[in-house]
């Protein structure tokens, strides 16, 4: 682990001196030129602040044994067809990684062989995709407080969830068309199905044509 002295050594000044170059201390009288050469060097040995080892090491610890499972109401057939869902998969399981989160466990709804209560009970946090009724859920994992679903917001006041604003977006998308003159709008929508874990769609909902 490099040291401020390490830097003071290669750079033949005190490590006092050092200290001051690298908190941005204006007060400090030296030429550019030796300012650059500490900078150069501290990057070069990969040197890194206290308070960002402390940070870092904070953020280690926290992580290291968060085990979270992802729900996901769609087969991989499913993804493939529809790339939307997939794009949300990848970029859940590319954050988690990022942040040194472990998902344990990807349970499909789709998938009649799904061991979820086995591995449910041993997770410390859920996150589910797509419109699966939370209330379906309680048997299979009782850490409510710990589900946050995407792309579906069942109850905002009981659970987090990440959701597009489809409605600004939808109005937006109109207003473009109509200040370009446009007049006949149509509207290409599916069905959305709230399901139960377990069983199929309690709710269905149809996308209506814009007039």
């Amino acid at each position: 682990m490099t040291t401020i002295r390490d830097i003071a050594k290669k750079a033949k000044v005190s490590p006092a001196t050092v200290s001051r170059v690298l908190n941005n201390d204006q007060t400090l009288s030296m030429s550019e030129e030796t300012r650059k050469r500490i900078l150069e060097i501290a990057v070069q040995l990969k040197y890194k602040p206290m308070r960002v080892r402390q940070q870092q090491s904070k953020r280690n610890t926290s992580k290291e044994h968060i085990e979270i499972g992802l729900l996901l109401w769609c087969s991989q057939q499913d993804e493939f067809n529809d790339l939307y869902f997939l794009s949300i998969r990848e970029g859940i399981e590319k954050q988690c990684l990022d942040l040194g989160i472990h998902i344990t466990k990807i349970i499909r709804m789709t998938d009649p062989k799904n061991d979820a209560d086995l591995y449910a009970s041993k997770l410390d946090g859920m996150i589910i995709v797509g419109e699966i009724d939370p209330k379906s859920l309680v048997n299979m994992f009782h850490k409510e407080d710990r589900l946050v679903f995407v792309n579906y917001s069942p109850d905002e006041r009981h659970y987090d969830a990440v959701v597009s604003d489809f409605c600004q977006a939808t109005e937006l998308a109109i207003s473009h068309l109509l200040q370009h003159g446009h007049k006949k709008i149509g509207f290409i929508g599916g069905k959305e199905h709230i399901r139960q874990f377990g069983s199929y769609q309690i709710t269905e909902i149809e996308g209506q044509r814009l007039k």
